[in-house]
């Protein structure tokens, strides 16, 4: 997951032809690499997801309450 500049979340997404990130055309399949835009919410989920907690400590601090 990256951040732009301007503070939009963003995943940069590739794979295979058997993969999610796949093209069908015609009779054959391809991979693909593509730019998923995240909104706050997601990007949260994702990092909490993937155990990033430090980044949710850097990017999320504002709403993080200690209990």
């Amino acid at each position: 997951m990256y951040l732009s500049n301007s503070g939009q979340f963003f995943l940069h997404a590739q794979g295979g032809p058997h993969t999610k990130y796949s093209e069908s055309s015609g009779n054959s399949t391809s991979g693909i690499e593509t730019i998923i835009p995240l909104d706050n919410d997601q990007a949260y989920a994702w990092l909490e997801k993937h155990n990033k907690i430090a980044k949710i400590e850097d990017y999320f601090s504002e709403i993080i309450k200690e209990g």
